[in-house]
């Protein structure tokens, strides 16, 4: 079972390769597991998590980057700051007190 901080890192690198090849996460999910790589429980909430949300979570960066737009970010970038933003916002499992969001 893979850490969460190896899960999340495994999460940079789909959503990264999805990013960079134009393909949507799910398709590049699809291609690791018919190479045979394996995707851990958490990397996988977090891809599908980043992909439901995507819309809401590059308005957010557009808005607070600022001087940066998203499409001027380099894509690993624009990569980590979506999966911080998915689970700061949107997981469950993160305690709200600690996200500085009421």
């Amino acid at each position: 079972m893979a850490s969460r901080r190896e899960a999340r890192r495994i999460a940079v690198d789909v959503l990264y390769q999805a990013d960079v090849t134009g393909h949507a996460p799910a398709a590049v999910v699809a291609e690791w597991h018919e190479v045979g790589r394996d995707i851990p429980t958490f990397s996988h909430e977090l891809v599908e998590g980043v992909e439901a949300h995507l819309p809401s979570i590059d308005l957010l960066l557009e808005r607070d980057a600022q001087g940066w737009s998203v499409d001027r970010m380099t894509s690993l970038d624009r990569t980590i700051l979506r999966i911080a933003v998915e689970e700061l916002l949107y997981r469950d499992d993160v305690d709200r007190s600690r996200r500085g969001v009421a």
